[in-house]
C-alpha cells in the first residue's frame, strides 16, 4: 500500500480520538477525587472517543505518557488507543473495570475510603459468573454507602472482582438471605469477552 495512503488511513482512525475539553476535564477530575485518586489526575494521559453504538456516550481511554499527542501515533498501525477506563454519559463519568483497577493499584497501601464491599471466596466465584451478591456473602462494607450507589466489589486480598450497585444503605447491606448488591460488571465476563475479541 502506498505510504501516503496508509498515513491518511491512520489520520482518519486517529480523528476518532481527541483530548478532553474543559468541561470533560472537570467531570473527570471530580471522579478521580470521588474515588480517592485526585492527586494522580495530572499524571494520566486521557483521550476521548465517541461511542460507535451510542452517539451520546464518550468513551474515556488512558494511554501511556509517551503518546502525549495524536501526532506521535501516526507511525503506528492503530487498532485501539490505550485502555478504556469508563464512559461519560449525561455529564457523568461511569467507571469501568480498568478504572477500578487503577484505583486499587494507587490505593493498595492505604485504607480504602471509596465505596466498596469485601466478599467471601464462594461469592467471588458466583460474581465472576454474573450473579448478584447476598448480604451474608459480604465480609465488610465501607461506611456511607447509599441505596443505588455504584461501588467496587473486592475479595479479602483487596483484588478487584467487579463493580456493583447497592440496593440498600450501608447499614442494611449485610442482611442475610437477601440480594443487597447487584453486579454491574465482573472480571470473569470482561476477560472472557476480551479473550474472544482477541481471537476474532
Amino acid at each position: 500500500m502506498d505510504f501516503s495512503l496508509r498515513k491518511l488511513e491512520r489520520v482518519q482512525n486517529l480523528m476518532e480520538f481527541r483530548k478532553p475539553n474543559r468541561a470533560e476535564k472537570t467531570i473527570l477530575k471530580k471522579s478521580f477525587s470521588k474515588w480517592g485518586i485526585f492527586e494522580y489526575y495530572d499524571e494520566t494521559n486521557l483521550f476521548i472517543k465517541i461511542s460507535e453504538t451510542i452517539p451520546n456516550d464518550k468513551k474515556v481511554y488512558i494511554c501511556s505518557a509517551s503518546f502525549n499527542s495524536l501526532d506521535s501515533l501516526l507511525e503506528y498501525d492503530l487498532v485501539s488507543l490505550g485502555l478504556k477506563i469508563g464512559v461519560m454519559r449525561k455529564k457523568k463519568f461511569i467507571l469501568g473495570l480498568n478504572f477500578a483497577e487503577l484505583v486499587l493499584e494507587k490505593k493498595k497501601n492505604e485504607e480504602f475510603s471509596f465505596p466498596h464491599v469485601v466478599i467471601t471466596e464462594k461469592a467471588v466465584n458466583l460474581v465472576c459468573f454474573g450473579r448478584d451478591i447476598m448480604g451474608n456473602s459480604i465480609i465488610h462494607c465501607s461506611e456511607g454507602i447509599a441505596s443505588n450507589q455504584i461501588l467496587m466489589i473486592i475479595n479479602k486480598n483487596h483484588e478487584l472482582v467487579g463493580i456493583g450497585r447497592a440496593r440498600y444503605d450501608s447499614e442494611l447491606l449485610l442482611q442475610p438471605n437477601l440480594v443487597t448488591v447487584d453486579t454491574v460488571e465482573n472480571i470473569g465476563t470482561y476477560y472472557l469477552q476480551e479473550e474472544n475479541f482477541g481471537l476474532e
